[in-house]
């Protein structure tokens, strides 16, 4: 598991250091890269690099860190964003993002703790295996991947960001196996991962790839509570 800590004053980045340490001698497919701007962050994320749990500051000199978790979300989605602030007014600003979690300082270890091994238990589910069988051939997906399912032309098609694949099943069934994984069926033809909504209307989502999923009206209280919930970071 990759770790990724944004935070330009080094008494923080020491407090949270020592807040991984035992997790990293514990299991070693820990690691975590350090960071004292964003845009050192982004560079990485530009050339390729990836991590499964980003710890961001929100007050950063250069680039604050909600920008910086912007860019991030467009380039990785699925990534988990945990914020760190003092500042309690910067609060709502991360979860319009989709943030995992955003934890005000001073950060207690047993605070940290707990959100720390909520969002590694989190990662470990969006990791888990998907398939698909489409005349005998079989598709494997890591769930995090899955960026809708839908109902088109009597089978389902399965999205990702830069792929779709069509077979056949039950939207029913699918929304059933997804629906502890961050999955919310808003439509008689749509089950979404929250994950990629980027932003949420009254009669609709629109996803991180610039996809507009309708809210049919018969489903959309319980639709919108279950992403209001996801996006506040009470969903795993």
């Amino acid at each position: 598991m990759r770790l990724a800590l944004c935070e330009d004053e080094e008494v923080f980045q020491d407090v949270i250091l020592d807040y991984l340490n035992p997790y990293i001698l514990e299991d070693r497919n820990i690691s975590i890269d350090v960071f004292s701007s964003g845009v050192g962050l982004l560079d990485r994320y530009t050339r390729g690099e990836r991590y499964d749990i980003v710890f961001l500051d929100v007050e950063m000199p250069g680039i604050l860190g909600v920008d910086v978790a912007k860019r991030i979300r467009d380039i990785d989605p699925s990534a988990i964003l945990i914020f760190m602030t003092a500042y309690t007014q910067y609060v709502k600003d991360t979860f319009c993002i989709n943030a995992f979690q955003c934890l005000l300082k001073p950060i207690k270890r047993d605070v940290f703790n707990e959100e720390f091994e909520r969002a590694v238990n989190c990662s470990n589910k969006m990791k888990c295996k998907y398939s698909i069988t489409n005349k005998d051939k079989r598709t494997i997906f890591e769930i995090k991947d899955i960026v809708c399912i839908e109902i088109y032309h009597r089978h389902l098609r399965l999205s990702t960001v830069d792929s779709s694949y069509e077979y056949t099943g039950s939207l029913g069934n699918e929304e059933k196996k997804l629906s502890n994984y961050g999955f919310v069926r808003c439509h008689q033809r749509y089950l979404v991962n929250m994950r990629y909504i980027f932003q949420v209307g009254s009669d609709s989502f629109v996803l991180s790839t610039q996809k507009r999923i309708p809210i049919s009206r018969r489903l959309k209280n319980d639709a919108l509570s279950k992403c209001h919930r996801f996006l506040m970071g009470y969903c795993l």
